[in-house]
């Protein structure tokens, strides 16, 4: 795991990934130290508490589309596309 997250670093990859709290595969990663570098990395792990396993609440869906839409952000702002991703709607017309 660690060659790969050198890997993705090395070649800038931005990466995010969504967890709900207690998902056996965040608590695998945790347990055999395989979880991401730490802060300051393109790649980030994010954990959404009493969401459950599948995201099944409305809310817990919501939250999950709002990091999307901030991580789509990001990505345009740093190629000086578009300030907003909701603005693609009226790209994409």
């Amino acid at each position: 795991m660690a060659d790969a997250w050198s890997a993705l670093e090395r070649n800038q990859t931005r990466m995010t990934m969504i967890f709900t709290e207690g998902e056996p595969l965040l608590r695998e990663m945790e347990d055999e130290g395989h979880l991401p570098p730490p802060a300051g990395s393109r790649i980030r792990c994010i954990r959404l508490a009493n969401c459950g396993h599948t995201f099944r609440p409305l809310w817990a869906q919501k939250s999950a589309h709002e990091l999307i839409d901030r991580e789509l952000d990001a990505i345009f702002k740093e190629l000086g596309m578009v300030e907003n991703s909701r603005d693609m709607e009226y790209l994409s017309t």
